[in-house]
């Protein structure tokens, strides 16, 4: 492998770290924007320790599953 194709690799790694490292970051800016938005997680944010939650219900013949998500909602 050239010096050339070493220095290549390393910017593209870099690049890509860079990229994740901003996806995580507006990931958590919008979370952070929508923690006490009324239409996600409620007025005081109380629901927002469900989010991403599964729930599970074993009825004996069937399971019944859901997972929690909050999404944006539009004006009620």
């Amino acid at each position: 492998m050239t010096e050339a194709s070493k220095a290549r690799e390393e910017l593209n790694n870099a690049e890509h770290g860079l990229n994740d490292a901003q996806k995580h970051l507006e990931n958590f800016e919008e979370e952070l924007e929508n923690l006490f938005d009324p239409t996600v997680h409620g007025a005081q944010g109380e629901w927002k320790k469900l989010h991403n939650t599964c729930l599970t219900e074993d009825t004996g013949e069937y399971v019944f599953v859901s997972k929690i998500y909050f999404p944006i909602l539009s004006s009620f």
